[in-house]
């Protein structure tokens, strides 16, 4: 197998392509040929026209991976390209549970060529293989934090930590009372701030949210860009923001998946993308039937919205559960929300089905591992069609919510967690 530095096809200039055969025992044991996920490997949609994928039928069939990261700035100007230390280890990852979603880990081989808290980077996942189509894959917009540093009398090398824009706008507070005026779209109204507290208009893709204000909604000094950006867009039944693989500050609203096209499908059929196993783990800590958003305030009258499942065929249904559990009651699984942002008892009951919908979907958590693609987004449509011996285990549209690559050796794979994205409410 060909290794860092040296590449069949040419040199390398950004310190050697990464070698990577499916069939190597560090790659999963993919069995070609045989086994539930048919064992062919491929290469992203669109990367070997005018086939939709790259087939590797022969255990000689490999593609390569090449991080590369470039210094940059806040604008995302490739000033110049950075030498990942060898052998390579790091990763991207996003999770949606995270304040700020999107991260990034390198080792570098001169990490003392960046600035922290000054300089920015840029990092892409380039791939190639032995018919000649290459794809570059863009990871995100980090600012350098202060790097840990690794010694020894032949290398010194250095571990970058890079957080996405939604960092800065934490960490930048409001310096005195900021209004957001009654009659104005939130999504809007969330895209102006981020402007005004400098981020550039191009790196903003908010669309509006449909919703107006209904009366003023207020911060003080000392409240973060981000609490105020995030309280516009809940207010609007959108997401809090997170930034995307191109580096773009970006939310939507909770329903715009329902009833879509999935971005991609992974399945188990010729042409899969899949690295084997599948996995399943319930995730229970979630789950609810009846949600309640309430805004508790001395000065003003209660909101309160309300969301349960009412749908009897629906396995939540608080009979259904008290028929299975043998009680003579029906069965609630509760949540309340404490929701100082909303603004009027329609953003409350928008909140409420949202939760309730987000809730009631995370029964069912399904952990797959695959080839490197361009889908590398949050709250994306997955589509799943994982089969064995003629039953179909895994299908219809998930919600992915996180995902990570992994670059170590000759290794890179993306792990994804996906949700069942069925609207149970």
């Amino acid at each position: 197998m060909a290794g860092y530095g040296s590449s069949p096809y040419g040199s390398a200039p950004y310190g050697g392509v990464t070698a990577i055969n499916p069939t190597s025992p560090g790659f999963g044991e993919l069995p070609f040929g045989e086994g539930p996920f048919g064992g062919l490997v491929a290469v992203p949609d669109g990367f070997a026209p005018p086939s939709v994928y790259i087939r590797h039928e022969q255990p000689s069939g490999r593609f390569y991976a090449e991080p590369r990261i470039w210094k940059s700035d806040i604008y995302q100007t490739k000033i110049e390209p950075l030498t990942p230390a060898l052998p390579i280890r790091g990763s991207m990852t996003f999770n949606d549970d995270f304040e700020h979603k999107r991260q990034f880990t390198m080792e570098l081989a001169n990490p003392d060529a960046l600035k922290p808290l000054e300089d920015f980077v840029v990092p892409e996942l380039y791939l190639s293989d032995g018919h000649g189509n290459e794809l570059i894959i863009p990871l995100g917009h980090f600012l350098v934090t202060p790097p840990t540093i690794s010694m020894t009398p032949a290398l010194r090398r250095g571990t970058i930590e890079g957080k996405d824009l939604t960092y800065l706008l934490a960490r930048t507070a409001l310096n005195g009372p900021y209004l957001a005026a009654a009659g104005t779209d939130t999504g809007q109204r969330a895209r102006e701030t981020l402007i005004q507290f400098g981020i550039p208009a191009r790196l903003i893709d908010i669309p509006d949210s449909g919703a107006y204000l209904t009366k003023d909604l207020k911060w003080e000094a000392g409240d973060s860009v981000l609490t105020a950006t995030n309280d516009l867009l809940l207010a609007g039944a959108q997401y809090h923001v997170w930034t995307t693989g191109k580096g773009i500050i970006t939310s939507r609203k909770y329903d715009d998946a329902r009833g879509q096209t999935p971005a991609t499908t992974y399945s188990t059929e010729a042409g899969s993308r899949l690295v084997p196993p599948v996995t399943e783990t319930p995730d229970w800590s979630r789950l609810r039937n009846r949600v309640i958003v309430r805004k508790l305030s001395p000065d003003e009258l209660p909101i309160i919205g309300r969301a349960e499942v009412r749908d009897r065929s629906n396995p939540l249904h608080p009979l259904r559960l008290a028929e299975r559990m043998g009680a003579n009651h029906p069965v609630y699984l509760s949540y309340t929300d404490e929701a100082s942002d909303i603004v009027d008892q329609a953003s409350a009951d928008r909140r409420a089905a949202s939760l309730l919908s987000e809730g009631a979907s995370f029964y069912r958590k399904v952990n797959i591992e695959t080839i490197p693609d361009e889908h590398m987004d949050g709250h994306l449509l997955i589509g799943l069609d994982i089969r064995e011996g003629g039953t179909t285990y895994y299908g219809g549209n998930w919600l992915q919510r996180v995902f990570s690559l992994e670059m170590a050796g000759a290794k890179a794979t993306v792990r994804r967690e996906l949700n069942s994205s069925v609207n149970l409410a």
